[in-house]
Formats: structure tokens, sequence, C-alpha cells
């Protein structure tokens, strides 16, 4: 597998699950009227159509790790894992972030890796090769891709918000969850035709209205109220995730 693309499909792909990967994670569905949405894979608990999703939290024993220098023009690096093993490819199709020192600020897509031990060496390689040569003082995040092992979005989200489920997808199955155009979302309070939404953190996997002169004016926007439906039901929204 590759980087993820567009691909333009009929009305109904979106509700398709499968057991096996049939797309690279991330890969974009439209559809004929502008609806789109994003090839994931579930983490460990059912996916409930309606609700918002978010990636896994970033894993904390994977960040600020040590590395073996590698020249310009490399297409792997070394890394030297933390208190976390790591199974083969967990991070393929994910990102290697180098966070400081030389040749920082720069991301490269993962392309694969073998099964490493806790603080044992791991040669990621990469889709491309490295731009400025990375030294032994370099540090970097390994991130798994953000559309994989998703979930519901909890009341205090700890992942970027990816879009909102569209049916049930099944744990560690795959399918599609929506990014922009209309959708049923989860409700949580008294929304308003044309207002904005935000993320509830009342009730996991809902929305509530955006107040920008509120408490939760830095939040996220979702996108826009298109029909009400009481709390605890499903209104129609228009996303605007991308």
């Amino acid at each position: 597998m590759s980087f993820p693309t567009d691909i333009y499909g009929a009305e109904g792909e979106q509700w398709e699950t499968y057991s096996d990967q049939r797309h690279v994670l991330g890969t974009r569905l439209v559809l004929q009227d502008g609806r789109t949405f994003r090839f994931v894979e579930n983490g460990g608990t059912l996916l409930v159509a309606g609700n918002v999703i978010q990636a896994e939290a970033p894993g904390a024993n994977f960040d600020e790790l040590v590395i073996a220098a590698a020249a310009a023009g490399a297409e792997s690096v070394t890394v030297t894992l933390g208190s976390t093993a790591a199974a083969v490819d967990l991070f393929a199709e994910g990102y290697l972030f180098v966070e400081d020192d030389a040749g920082e600020s720069y991301l490269y897509p993962v392309r694969s890796h073998p099964a490493a031990a806790t603080s044992a060496t791991m040669v990621v390689t990469i889709w491309n090769s490295i731009q400025v040569a990375l030294t032994s003082s370099s540090t970097v995040l390994l991130l798994k891709s953000l559309y994989k092992d998703v979930i519901q979005l909890p009341t205090t989200g700890t992942g970027d918000i990816v879009g909102v489920a569209v049916s049930p997808i099944a744990a560690d199955e795959y399918g599609w969850i929506q990014t922009h155009g209309p959708c049923g979302v989860l409700t949580d309070g008294t929304l308003v035709i044309g207002q904005h939404i935000r993320a509830s953190d009342g009730v996991a996997g809902a929305v509530e209205p955006l107040d920008r002169d509120g408490s939760n004016e830095n939040e996220a926007e979702l996108g826009r109220v298109i029909s009400l439906s009481a709390t605890t039901e499903q209104s129609l929204c228009y996303l605007t995730i991308e």
C-alpha cells in the first residue's frame, strides 16, 4: 500500500464494511453530491452511526525517540524504542516526525518496519527520502495513521477528530466515516438551524452548540445545523471537518 487517494463511488458504498483492508487508510471517497468519507480501521469497540469519531490517542512511549544519524537521501531511519514494543508495520501508513534538532519539522510517511521489542532498535523505512541530515541528537515521534484504530470520541477528546460514523463498523474491521456534507449526528442539548457545532463535552460521540463567546470558543468547529432533533436524538448537520 502507498498513499491515500480520492476515489469516486456510487451511493451506498459509504455503508460497506470489510473484514480486510480494501484501501489505504485515509483514502477519501467522494459521492456524486459531494459528500466525502475516509476509509478507517476501527479499534476495539463497535462504532455507532451518528457518533463523532476520533483518532487513537498518540502513544506516549513513541514520542521523543532517540535515533541514529541518517544522511540526506537516506530512505530509512534507525529508531530506539522506549518501554513499549512495536508490532510489525504498526506505523505503516502513519508518520515519522522529526521533533527536535537537525531536520526538525520534517514529516515522513512510513512505508514499513519490522517488529521490535521494548528498548530495541527498529529500522523504519519511509516512502521518500531524508531531506535534511539527521544527527544522533535529533528526536522523532512515531505516529500511527490517524485512520487506524479509531474510536468514539469521549467527552474529553484524546485524539484528533477524524469524522462521523455513518454505519456500524465492528471491532477491528474497516469501513467509511463521513467528513463533509449532510450527515446525521447525535445531539446533546438544544441546537439552532444554521448554528455551528462542536464536539460535546457532556455526551460521548455527540455534538452541541459552538458558543464563540463562551467557554468553548476555542473548540474545533465540526459543521453547522441543517435540521433539528431533540437532545439524545439525531440532528442533520452539514459537516465541515475537512
